[in-house]
């Protein structure tokens, strides 16, 4: 096996509430290309490192809100035999558990400190530190990394870049991914994250009987007890008057635009800060999603709901970048807005997009709003066909309806929108 870590370019939100740059580590193992283990840290430490070898070597447990796929005995593996070695495996997650020989690392501090030497020594593992500013000794970790580093990063909120030219103003002021939420990759402003979202369906976990606890090793106990203590800190929506009626006239907008050639109308949500507008465009969009996936079970490729998150200080490039990031799609710095969102709008007419859900949009730009900005909500809108010429309006792209959520501002005066503002209820 091979183990290195790197920094990553993007912002992290820690628990103290301040923003900083965090470091993956991870194992790769050479024969099968797997990675054993990773884990997320501000600054890796000798003791990650050694948690990072127990956790190679160990089964992960199955966590709550997971699918039934991602268990081992769902996996090709001989499951059955396998539990005569390893009772923990019999609700394990599909994921290796590989006792290396050797570990190959560089000379960094932190894996050839005391404590991670300790650590292999103790599981009869072999150190070999590569020859020193010889990255090639240790090339699939390196390429693994540094493909997160550059292909994954960069879509991820909170990206610095490599300079600051390309970095967005303020961006420690914006929405950033906490610590557990990187872990858990739960942005909703990814396609894998949002359909995460639409998807889970935490069940309670099972309560053990008295005697049955009693029987409990001390780390089964701590375990039972953090997946309890896991399931309650999921806060569940609760169906507020304003909620309900997010919804409904969300569900509304979106059957009369869906035959409507022009002039089709959005939902503006507003209020004030902690008035649940977020909660409130989200459970609209997963309630579009859940009824088109009934409406259509047998069509995967489907995408109905597009969510995005304004940076602080955005552009309408930047926006439309968002929509991209959203969609997986390439951004280059040679790409225009309309090259962009010419992207966009392609792949959401082949994938029947019918709802545009745009968080925290009083973070665009004051500068040149009524004409960059307002050509970029037109354009998803009523999208006319940018350089194809031939293909007619309707073909391209159907009815969608565009729901931003803002504090109260300038982006209410739109008035092609209906407008829902959200108070602070009763404390």
């Amino acid at each position: 096996m091979q183990i290195d870590s790197t920094p990553l370019d993007v912002l992290v939100r820690l628990d103290d509430g301040i923003a900083e740059k965090v470091e993956p580590t991870a194992m790769v193992d050479i024969a099968t290309r797997s990675i054993t283990a990773a884990v997320l840290r501000p600054t890796t430490k000798a003791a990650d490192a050694s948690a990072l070898l127990a956790r190679s070597v160990t089964p992960e447990a199955m966590r709550p809100g997971w699918a039934d796929a991602l268990r081992m005995s769902r996996s090709v593996l001989p499951h059955r035999r396998l539990l005569s070695m390893d009772e923990r495996l019999e609700h394990a997650a599909a994921l290796p558990v590989i006792v290396p020989e050797t570990i190959v690392c560089d000379h960094g501090k932190v894996f050839v400190s005391h404590n991670f030497r300790a650590s292999c020594r103790y599981l009869g593992i072999n150190l070999q530190p590569a020859h020193k500013a010889t990255p090639t000794d240790k090339g699939p970790i390196e390429k693994t990394l540094g493909s997160v580093a550059t292909l994954f990063a960069q879509f991820v909120a909170g990206y610095t870049g490599s300079t600051t030219d390309r970095r967005g103003r303020r961006l420690e002021d914006g929405r950033l991914w906490s610590l557990p939420d990187a872990h858990a990759g739960r942005q909703l402003t990814t396609l894998e994250g949002w359909r995460k979202f639409v998807a889970s369906s935490p069940e309670p976990p099972v309560l053990l009987p008295p005697d049955d606890l009693q029987r409990l090793s001390p780390t089964d106990r701590d375990l039972y007890d953090e997946a309890r203590l896991d399931h309650h800190a999921r806060m569940l929506v609760v169906a507020t008057s304003f909620v309900e009626k997010t919804v409904t006239c969300g569900r509304r907008l979106v059957l009369l635009n869906r035959h409507a050639i022009s002039a089709r109308r959005g939902l503006i949500v507003s209020g004030l800060p902690g008035t649940g507008k977020t909660i409130a465009i989200t459970q609209l969009g997963r309630a579009h999603e859940l009824l088109d996936r009934a409406r259509h079970p047998n069509v995967p490729d489907r995408i109905p709901v597009l969510c995005i998150t304004v940076p602080p200080a955005a552009t309408a490039r930047m926006v439309a970048a968002e929509f991209a990031r959203f969609l997986g799609l390439p951004i280059r710095s040679r790409l225009n807005m309309t090259d962009i969102i010419e992207a966009v709008v392609g792949v959401c007419t082949d994938t029947r997009t019918g709802l545009v859900l745009v968080d925290e949009i009083h973070n665009i730009s004051q500068r040149r709003r009524r004409r960059s900005t307002r050509s970029l909500w037109t354009t998803l809108q009523r999208p006319r066909p940018l350089r194809r010429r031939s293909r007619p309006e309707h073909d391209r792209y159907s009815g969608t309806t565009t729901v931003p959520a803002s504090h109260p501002g300038p982006a209410a005066s739109w008035r092609t929108h209906r407008l829902l503002h959200s108070t602070p209820g009763p404390r």
